[in-house]
């Protein structure tokens, strides 16, 4: 029935407001769509289709989208294309204020959030991540496959949805009915790869997508392996909804997007490689590479930090936590191999008797 009603225009098969008015809008829309609202006045004469597509005219004039409002997931997904790249931090205030303007719409049941899937599960994994206090509970009636299925997304077969919704359920890996929801979303993105037709660029990008996020999940993955590997996908810029046609977001920046990511990216590896250079002088300096019952691993310390700690500004933080990791790694080989007894009581006995107070500031 819902989609029947989706695509009033094209079929005309339903003479009956009461059916139809279920799905109208405060905003006097059907589904948000000019279309099948246009259709729905021709028809019935609505007062609520009339306002709004008038509201249309008015913004739009000669032309309007194939789907309004749509800003709320347009805005999301910039923020989410942002952070995927790793250059939120050069955005934080813009992103904060959308997102404080988006949690209040969320706490008021807005509909342009609440009545599209993927929006809806878009917006709680960034609020979510950015610490607001969001319940899962507009989510749950996804928790089975059923409640998805049952849904206008889930009769057009909507993978970016099913694609949100299954980076959404991440968000609490303990909670079951997320846990459910992760288990079927998982096996229907899987479904999808295996038949998967490449139509179009578009398509492409999408199925990229979906790859990266069945083999990379949240809870295991390292954020600048992830930046990296979205930007030679480039797959993280492109906006596309399929609806009753594809909808591709204005995406004039995208190039711009890119430069910003690809500039960033070096420079910080720049920064890196420096920072490389003087713990490798800190070794020698120190003489810890002529011990040789210790392992040597100063990359792997390094860059185990390196990995999320990678702003430029936290370059002491990732020497400290770099230094720290070859030191433990020099005591545990020095306990388990390299000391006698003896040696052992003797650095045990001079730890103890440390007073951190007489280190100079």
């Amino acid at each position: 029935e819902a989609f029947l009603v989706y695509v009033l225009e094209g079929t005309r098969k339903i003479k009956d407001w009461d059916l139809i008015v279920k799905y109208q809008r405060k905003n006097g829309s059907l589904f948000d769509s000019p279309a099948t609202t246009a259709a729905a006045f021709t028809q019935f004469r609505n007062d609520g289709c009339l306002r709004y597509l008038s509201s249309l005219l008015q913004k739009f004039e000669a032309a309007v989208p194939t789907v309004y409002p749509f800003d709320q997931y347009a805005r999301l997904s910039i923020i989410d294309t942002l952070e995927s790249l790793g250059i939120d931090r050069d955005f934080k205030n813009e992103i904060r204020s959308t997102l404080d303007e988006t949690y209040r719409c969320w706490l008021r049941g807005d509909e342009e959030i609440c009545l599209d899937l993927a929006t809806c599960a878009l917006a709680f994994r960034l609020l979510h991540s950015h610490g607001h206090d969001v319940s899962y509970d507009p989510l749950k009636p996804f928790a089975e496959e059923s409640g998805f299925s049952d849904t206008l997304e889930g009769y057009l077969k909507n993978t970016t949805s099913v694609l949100e919704l299954f980076k959404a359920s991440q968000s609490y890996p303990h909670e079951s009915a997320l846990k459910e929801q992760c288990s079927w979303t998982k096996q229907y993105l899987e479904m999808e790869l295996s038949n998967w037709p490449i139509t179009s660029v578009q398509e492409e990008y999408l199925k990229k997508k979906v790859e990266d996020a069945l083999s990379f999940p949240s809870y295991a993955s390292l954020e600048r392996l992830d930046h990296r590997r979205n930007l030679l996908s480039g797959s993280c810029v492109e906006s596309t909804r399929v609806m009753k046609t594809s909808y591709r977001f204005p995406n004039d920046f995208s190039s711009d997007i890119l430069k910003l990511a690809v500039g960033d990216f070096n420079f910080c590896q720049s920064i890196h490689g420096e920072e490389m250079k003087r713990l490798d002088r800190w070794i020698v300096e120190n003489r810890l590479q002529e011990l040789k019952f210790a392992r040597q691993k100063l990359a792997y310390c390094y860059f185990s930090g390196a990995a999320t700690l990678f702003s430029p500004e936290l370059s002491d933080a990732r020497i400290s936590w770099a230094k720290g990791g070859v030191l433990t790694t020099v005591v545990d080989d020095f306990f388990d191999v390299g000391g006698s007894k003896e040696e052992m009581e003797n650095l045990i006995d001079l730890v103890e008797k440390w007073d951190l107070n007489s280190v100079p500031d």
